[in-house]
């Protein structure tokens, strides 16, 4: 799992280390996504090393979870059926989302190869 070059994470993570040598964000070091992604990629860049850059996926894998189970619990809803639905519902979309970003990784790996 490892192995696989993930462009997104790997760039991110470039930035990180370049923001922890010294760099400046969009001066010395650019990309096209925000701040907010870089800064919580530097959180999360000693948690997961240079060397395993799929941790970032088992992340966000946690907290689209945590999300979940943040809405299931929630108390705006009075019946059972709505918590599901509203989870089914969340899980349902993340996952378009996730699709979408496998199928242009996909991509990306059949046209470096």
């Amino acid at each position: 799992m490892g192995g696989l070059p993930f462009s997104d994470e790997s760039g991110h993570f470039l930035g990180v280390l370049a923001m922890q040598h010294g760099d400046r964000l969009y001066r010395d070091y650019i990309d096209a996504h925000g701040p907010l992604v870089f800064m919580l990629s530097w959180i999360l860049g000693p948690i997961a090393g240079a060397s395993h850059l799929w941790v970032f996926r088992f992340v966000s894998t946690l907290m689209a979870s945590l999300a979940g189970l943040a809405i299931f619990y929630t108390s705006l809803f009075t019946f059972n059926w709505q918590r599901y639905l509203a989870t089914a519902m969340w899980l349902g979309s993340i996952a378009s989302v996730w699709t979408v970003q496998g199928l242009n990784l996909a991509l990306q790996l059949h046209f470096v190869s």
